[in-house]
């Protein structure tokens, strides 16, 4: 059984080897792995901060202070 089995796999892959060479002599290189997708607005460059610079936190030195209490 174990022969068989050597025998189909040994036809399998030069069977593969052949079509890698057909494609190879006609100019097509062929994929190897999953082809990677970016999303559309992947190619927009955006910058990290905005020209003017970052926009103010809310609070901070202008937020009433209130120690009593």
């Amino acid at each position: 059984m174990l022969r068989g089995a050597e025998r189909i796999l040994q036809t399998v892959m030069a069977e593969r080897d052949n079509l890698m060479r057909q494609l190879l002599q006609a100019g097509i290189r062929p994929r190897i792995g999953p082809r990677k997708r970016k999303p559309p607005e992947a190619g927009l460059a955006v910058p990290a901060v905005p020209p003017r610079g970052p926009m103010p936190l809310q609070g901070g030195a202008e937020a009433p202070l209130d120690f009593s209490g």
